[in-house]
């Protein structure tokens, strides 16, 4: 299902964070990890039971917006 690419995904980035090359580029490294981040979290949504109902779904969207403004 969406596991596995977005397991390939991560892995993509997190040698593009390794690689040095955005070292000097603070604003590409946070957005780096700010991607990490969602993909985190949309991986967990998927791979554990207590995150499947929309109620937790909806707090968490909630929780992310709150964090981004």
């Amino acid at each position: 299902m969406i596991q596995e690419p977005l397991r390939k995904t991560n892995k993509e980035i997190t040698r593009l964070k390794y690689d040095g090359k955005y070292s000097s580029k603070p604003d590409v490294e946070e957005m780096i990890d700010l991607l990490q981040y969602h993909i985190f979290l949309v991986h967990t949504c998927f791979d554990n039971p207590e995150f499947k109902t929309t109620d937790v779904k909806e707090k968490l969207l909630e929780k992310l917006e709150k964090k981004n403004d």
